[in-house]
């Protein structure tokens, strides 16, 4: 049986969309704080015949950010951030600190059922898409792997990642040596954001990749083609 956690302070908006997911089996909790929220988000995930389909929150009158990479480490399932004061910064302190998508509220998303449906297809996407990431890739001294999606691993140390980060950076280890456009890497990896400026979204993910990789190496391992996007140059192997 799917479930999911809205962690948001209205209870009338919650009591309406429940109602339209309830009509695709999929059946709605909703936690008034972040405290609450991660708790019962954990409680679906650790319940055997329950499966955790996606959590939501309402940005405007929750202060979520300072515990969003708790939450991030405690599921599997996509973190959608809807607000309907569209930021660009807080945009890309959502992706950097673990949440999946961030959007602004839009008149589709306010009629009520083509919203949803909206949602359901997105989430399937999302889940095709991390179904798809089985293997382990090596690349010159660098070990992604998927079971450890938070995590890139560089001559024996560990590098942190959000969902997201990991990946950006998967995607284009996997197509080394091709060429990647901005908005090519936006469209794979960002499932369900709105952005005004996917480049600078994508510019600012490679940023933050790059900064905690120097962590613990040298090597820039992502190529930046000038006013187009990025690659991984073609030196990789599969274990």
């Amino acid at each position: 049986m799917k479930y999911y956690v809205a962690i948001e302070k209205e209870s009338s908006s919650f009591d309406l969309y429940r109602e339209i997911w309830a009509s695709d089996d999929v059946h709605g909790i909703r936690a008034d704080t972040m405290d609450e929220g991660i708790e019962k988000a954990i409680e679906i995930e650790n319940a055997r015949g329950k499966e955790l389909y996606f959590i939501s929150i309402v940005a405007d009158d929750i202060n979520y950010i300072p515990q969003l990479k708790t939450l991030d480490n405690a599921t599997n399932a996509p973190i959608l951030v809807a607000t309907f004061k569209y930021n660009e910064d807080e945009h890309h302190q959502v992706l950097d600190n673990g949440g999946d998508a961030y959007a602004g509220y839009r008149k589709e998303m306010l009629d009520n059922v083509n919203g949803v449906k909206m949602v359901i297809q997105k989430i399937e996407q999302w889940a095709r898409k991390r179904e798809q990431m089985t293997e382990t890739l090596s690349y010159n001294g660098m070990i992604l792997k998927p079971t450890q999606r938070n995590a890139v691993f560089i001559n024996d140390h560990e590098v942190e990642l959000t969902r997201t980060l990991f990946d950006l950076l998967y995607y284009l280890v996997l197509n080394q040596g091709v060429v990647l456009s901005f908005e090519k890497i936006y469209d794979h990896v960002y499932f369900g954001s709105i952005s005004h400026d996917p480049t600078t979204v994508v510019k600012s993910a490679v940023k933050r990749i790059r900064k905690r990789i120097s962590e613990v190496t040298d090597a820039d391992y992502i190529q930046s083609i000038r006013g187009y996007g990025y690659r991984i140059a073609p030196r990789f192997d599969k274990k």
